[in-house]
Formats: structure tokens, sequence, C-alpha cells
């Protein structure tokens, strides 16, 4: 059998609260600030030092370029096979200094320093006894720059660069100086390495600030942004809130207007029904029995004529305005759901097949004599059934239709079913004149009763209603295990517990 198509048949409508979902998201966003910020920071940090660095070292470049360029043009003789004892003498004259602190006038340069190829300080603008000896990193730029390759370091002055308002930060770079000018087209022979010492903790000092200013502006502008769009969102979901809760009000009260036309229309039918049964069958037996007296006293052709009027005034008494009057209001319904039905299944059953399965837990909620099943309930329950059966007759084409009636002990809800083996529908295309109406009147019904009702249907696979009902069971009483079945004619009616496959007839 092919899928079928449900629709669902609201009962109740229901408003969201708003705080749960607007924290949520508040919680996220602010997450999410602090982790990109983070996420900011940390790149920004080693972009800050970088880019000194780079920048700085760039400079430095540059300088001892110059400064390598001034030396060879000072007209020093720095070429021979004694080369490293002569710088080592020419370095220590007044001259060299001389020569050393023009070259570096105008440069941004805290002191330079000269080592020998062997690492060995023979010149400072310090003075030769202050002169830095190398060690760690300024021992693998030492390396490097004697191998011809540029090198920029970071060494701190400070131990924390929190300290960079008071302490600052060096950057020393080492260049290899050879025996022909940089410029020159000619690679020369290693004569000495230099290094240019420059203090960068303001530029530090300005990077951090500005990084920090960055994360600021994104922090707190973020934290502004997610402010107001926070704020918008409780206002929206204030709105939301109140429309609901508008809406839900006007809900109840066309629900409770529904519920006071059903009722007024079932009293009415009470009403006309006790009217029929009553005065208006009294009446009509009177003068049934006035007519019997009657023809007593005539003879001949209108005697039998006679006869017949009164005995189909009889019959429209019995008949017909007692069973308008049962269609009207059943009294039947009083008595318990389950005779309400059985008493239905079995009018109903003159048209197609109709079998009641009914379960013992259904069945012990009402003893003989006594339901604690609200009247209305009943009521609504046996006007569902009557007409979704009549929907049935009328235009399922169907050879029969099962009504479920039950009582699940643990969803404490009473169910009722009908199903039938009819040309089914589409739910979508639904219209009063198809039926329509009497699914509305169905909804009526069932929203008077608090109940919910599923309609799910297919053209080709039949029809079926489930109708459930909230009813908590007054006492508990446990259902015997056992299966009945009465059949009447076309009428068949099943007890059931729910055992698969047993059934005692």
């Amino acid at each position: 059998m092919a899928a079928s198509r449900t629709t669902q048949i609201p009962s109740s409508s229901r408003a969201a609260s708003a705080w749960g979902t607007s924290l949520q998201p508040l919680g996220v966003g602010l997450v999410a600030i602090f982790v990109v910020a983070a996420a900011v920071f940390v790149f920004g940090d080693s972009r800050v030092e970088s880019s000194v660095v780079r920048n700085i070292g760039s400079q430095h470049e540059r300088d001892l370029r110059v400064f390598s360029q001034g030396l060879h043009q000072s007209g020093i003789e720095l070429d021979g096979p004694n080369v490293q004892s002569q710088i080592a003498e020419i370095a220590r004259t007044a001259t060299f200094d001389a020569d050393v602190q023009q070259s570096l006038f105008g440069l941004r340069a805290l002191r330079m320093d000269i080592y020998s190829l062997d690492g060995v300080p023979i010149y400072s603008t310090e003075g030769i006894d202050l002169a830095p000896a190398l060690s760690g990193d300024a021992t693998s730029a030492f390396i490097s720059a004697r191998n011809g390759q540029f090198t920029s370091y970071l060494r701190g002055e400070s131990e924390s660069r929190a300290e960079l308002g008071a302490a600052s930060e060096m950057l020393q770079s080492f260049t290899l100086i050879r025996s022909v000018p940089p410029d020159s087209v000619e690679s020369g022979s290693a004569l000495m390495v230099a290094s240019i010492t420059t203090d960068v903790g303001d530029e530090l000092a300005s990077g951090y600030a500005t990084l920090w200013s960055i994360v600021g502006v994104f922090f707190f502008g973020s934290l502004a942004i997610l402010a107001v769009v926070y704020w918008a969102s409780v206002r929206s979901q204030a709105r939301l809130r109140r429309a609901n809760d508008a809406l839900a009000e006007q809900y109840v009260a066309v629900r409770e207007s529904r519920e006071r036309m059903i009722e007024a229309a079932d009293t009415t039918k009470r009403a006309i029904a006790e009217e029929l049964h009553g005065t208006v069958q009294t009446r009509i037996f009177s003068l049934w029995s006035r007519l019997n007296q009657s023809i007593g006293e005539i003879d001949g052709s209108a005697r039998v004529e006679l006869s017949a009027i009164a005995e189909e005034l009889d019959d429209l008494r019995e008949n017909d305005i007692r069973g308008l009057s049962h269609r009207l209001h059943p009294s039947i319904v009083r008595v318990g759901a389950v005779p309400a039905l059985r008493s239905l299944c079995a009018r109903m059953s003159g048209d197609l097949q109709v079998s009641l399965k009914v379960d013992d837990a259904a069945t012990a909620l009402e003893p003989v004599g006594a339901s604690p099943i609200p009247e209305p309930i009943r009521l609504a329950v046996f006007r569902i059934a009557e007409l979704a059966i009549g929907n049935t007759i009328k235009h399922a084409d169907a050879s029969r239709c099962t009504v479920s009636w039950q009582y699940p002990e643990s969803s404490q809800q009473l169910v009722l079913s009908i199903e039938d083996d009819g040309v089914g529908f589409d739910p979508d295309d639904l219209t009063a004149s198809e039926g329509g109406l009497g699914i509305v009147n169905i909804q009526d019904y069932t929203d008077a009763i608090d109940g919910r009702a599923a309609l799910k249907s297919q053209p080709g696979w039949g029809t079926s209603l489930t109708v459930t009902i909230p009813f908590e069971r007054p006492e508990s009483t446990a259902p015997s295990e056992r299966i009945s079945v009465v059949q009447t004619g076309s009428f068949q009616e099943e007890r059931d517990t729910g055992l698969e496959g047993q059934k005692a007839a």
C-alpha cells in the first residue's frame, strides 16, 4: 500500500517563550566576539614584531651599505696578506673612530660594533671595552652575516614587553664588510662583520597601542552591535509574544463561541426531540385512539379507509416521529459511550457493513448504569462517529466501515477511529460540497471537547479518521483478557484487549 497523505487538524495554539530563543544567541555572540578578538590580538602581536623587524632591518641594511661605502672612500687600505691584523690596529686609531662616526652621522643608530671574522670585537662606538661579546641569537646572526647573509634580530633590554614604556627593545643587524665597495661588481674578500643597534621600543609600543586600539574598537563595537541586535530581538520577541497572546485569546474566544454554538444547537435539538417525543407523539396517539373509537361506529368502505389511515398514523408516530426524535437527540448517550456507538452502528449498518471494536479498557470505564465520561464527550463522540459514517455512506463508495473505541492505559486518552475501504480523496482538495462541511462539523465537535482529530486519506486507499480526547481514568480497572464478537445482520461488534490473533465468537 502506498503511503497515505495525512492532514492534521489542530486543536490549540501555544505561544513560545521569547527569552530562551534570545539568550542563547546572545551567549553565542559573546563567545564569538571574544574568540575573534583574541585571534586578532594573537595574529596582530606577531605582525607588529615582524613589521618592526622588517622595516627597521631594511633601514639598517641601507645604513650599513652607506657605512661600507664611506669606509672604502676614506682611503683606508683594506686589502693585503695581513688585513685582519691591519684592521684590528686601524680600528684602535682615532682616525678610524672619526671616520666611523662621520659615516654614521645622520643615521638612526645607537651604536656600531665591528667584529673580526673570528667573532672578536675589534671596534665599538661605545669603546672597545664596552663592545658586547657574541652569545645566543647574536652568535647565530653573526654567523649568518659572515656567510654573506644580512641578518636582523630583536633583543630585549627588559624582561617584560609590558615594560616598554620604561625600557626599550633593541634591533641588532649584522652584515659582512668586504674588501671592495658594496656596489662593486667584484666579490672581494671578507674582512669583518659590522653591526648596527637601534632602539625600536617606540615603534613596538606604537604598534601594540595601535593593535590594542583595533582590538578595542572591534570588541566594544561588536558588543554595541550585539547589544542593539539583542535589544531589537527582545522587542521583536515581546511584540511576537503579545501577538501570540492576543491570537491565543482570540482562539479561546472562537473556541468558546463554537462550544456555545454546539451546545445551543444540541439544546435546541434536545428540546425539539423532547417536544416530538412528548407533546407531538402524545397528541398523535390521542388522535389515533379517538380515530379507532370512531371506526367502530362506521360501516362499509369508509371503515376500511379510516382503518388504513389509523394504521398509517400509528406508523408515523411509532417510527418516523420516534426515529426523528432519537436522531435529534440520542437518549442512549445518557447510558454510555459504548451503548451509544453500538446503537449508532446498528442503525447505520443498513447501508454498508459497519463493525464496532471496543477494547475492555474502554468498556471497563462504563459499568452498567454509570459512566464517568462526561455527557458532552459522549454526545460529541456519537456525533463525530455519526458524521464520519454518514460521509462514508455518501461519498466513499465503501463496502465496509470499522469504528474503534479504545482507552489506552498509558496515554490516558479516549481514542475514536473510523476507517473505510472507499475510494479515498486528497485532503488538500476537500470542499464543503464534497463532504468538507462534515469535516468542519467534526472539527467543531472535536474542539468542543479539547480533542485532536487527524484525517488520513489518499485516492484509491480509503480514509481513516482518528480523534483523541484527553481523559483521566477516575479509578484503575484492569481490563479482562477476553474478546467478544456480537453480530446482528451487517453490524458486528468486537470487544478486544489487543491480543493479536485471539478471538472467541
